[in-house]
């Protein structure tokens, strides 16, 4: 599944920044995904996050993320984790010449000045975005 060699992919390349995924395909543009990290976090002086969310494929070269805590997917792991504090993230891309012009965009909860670990995880969303539109599919 290609979704599967991704988590794997990534993990490899990022030190298992996911240590916990579920997802579910809901159609050939809609996937929901559950995601647990907390090692990296953990490593921070911080509490574990997590986020729940589902990516659209809104056109061939962009896609939509909404986060959703409500999505039932199921995590093994049991204990306390925070939810991540991000509510939308749109990215897409252009080609210029050879190069891949990505643009991601966040929406996040009102407060995140607080939240001591928000830059890692805006930099974590953007590396897996950017890893997914560079990485051809097998």
């Amino acid at each position: 599944m290609v979704v599967d060699k991704y988590i794997s992919d990534f993990n490899a390349k990022s030190g298992d920044l996911i240590s916990e995924n579920n997802y579910a395909i809901l159609d050939d543009k809609n996937i929901e995904v559950a995601v647990l990290c907390k090692h990296l976090f953990r490593a921070l002086g911080t509490s574990r996050k997590y986020a729940k969310f589902r990516v659209s494929v809104t056109s061939d070269t962009s896609v939509h993320i909404q986060m959703d805590s409500n999505i039932k997917l199921k995590l093994k792991s049991q204990g306390t984790a925070d939810l991540m504090p991000v509510k939308t993230v749109d990215a897409s891309y252009v080609e210029e010449g050879e190069n891949l012009k990505i643009t991601v965009e966040f929406e996040t909860e009102d407060d995140v000045a607080t939240y001591k670990s928000f830059p890692m995880i805006v930099a974590m969303i953007k590396d897996g975005i950017v890893e997914a539109l560079t990485t051809p599919i097998p």
